[in-house]
């Protein structure tokens, strides 16, 4: 199995609307509702086709700063916000492609839209980005001393999996303590 740019993309948005602070949110990171109605409301004038990715994008840069404000990332170390650069180029260049395709991403951001009240868990398989054995795999995992991370076992080479159990990592969190996900590369981030 390969990592796909979409795979990581729709996790990110998941855990980023999850993590907002409004109704239903665990209030990981300082947004709140712009994955929401109200997201829609504030950037749908000025970016008519593509405040989806607007409000995502934005969410999802307060996540990954958050994320490394609570437990900077080791080096060596891949974490749902920070991957090597070429998956993260992979990513950029499929940017173009879903953007002009518009129309095809309105239900997934729809369906985000209204995610409250759900587990990490549970809305990763609702969105249908999680299987129950992924689920599983992640449950017996603990934090760290001091609560602020989750080290998910390494899978190499990455790919939907790896992405899948560290989207999945986030729910060791509690509402208003970020516990922040990450795997151990062995070939390093260099």
């Amino acid at each position: 199995m390969s990592l796909r740019p979409e795979h990581l993309f729709k996790c990110r948005v998941v855990v980023a609307r999850l993590g907002e602070m409004d109704t239903g949110g665990a209030g990981w990171w300082n947004t709140t509702g712009l994955l929401g109605s109200v997201g829609v409301s504030a950037l749908k004038r000025n970016f008519s086709y593509t405040h989806w990715f607007a409000q995502a994008r934005a969410v999802i840069a307060v996540a990954g700063a958050r994320s490394a404000e609570v437990f900077p990332l080791p080096k060596s170390c891949v974490s749902l916000w920070s991957f090597p650069p070429d998956v993260e180029v992979r990513l950029s260049e499929e940017w173009p492609h879903w953007i002009a395709n518009e129309t095809d991403w309105r239900p997934f951001f729809e369906k985000v839209s209204k995610l409250s009240r759900l587990s990490v868990a549970a809305a990763l398989q609702e969105m249908g980005l999680a299987q129950n054995p992924d689920v599983q795999s992640v449950d017996s995992l603990k934090r760290s001393h001091e609560g602020k991370a989750v080290l998910v076992p390494t899978r190499e080479p990455l790919d939907d999996t790896a992405v899948t159990r560290l989207a999945l990592g986030f729910s060791h969190g509690e509402p208003g303590r970020l516990a922040v996900p990450y795997m151990r590369l062995a070939g390093g981030l260099e």
